[in-house]
């Protein structure tokens, strides 16, 4: 009885987490990138953080490589989608 109730809570606990997180955002989804940038990256950083950068290129980068990052919960279309945001609206003119 005692094991049943263990599985139970574990299994109540995995629902409300999948629930609970942030669903993926797939190629085929039509979203505002600005709002997958403030969802993603407002975890760690502020929406107005530091000056506009010199290139697209430093964007792609550090999109990517923040990706990779432990608990960053940005998938691979995000990646594009958060980078295009960055580059239309925090690169140097």
């Amino acid at each position: 009885m005692r094991r049943l109730t263990v599985i139970t809570v574990f299994f109540l606990m995995f629902l409300l987490l999948v629930h609970v997180l942030p669903a993926p955002i797939t190629a085929t989804d039509k979203i505002d990138p600005k709002i997958i940038y403030e969802q993603r990256c407002s975890k760690c950083h502020k929406h107005d953080r530091g000056k506009p950068t010199e290139s697209p290129e430093y964007w792609t980068m550090t999109v990517e490589r923040m990706s990779k990052k432990r608990n960053s919960e940005i998938s691979a279309a995000e990646v594009e989608l958060i980078t295009k945001y960055l580059v239309e609206n925090r690169t140097k003119k």
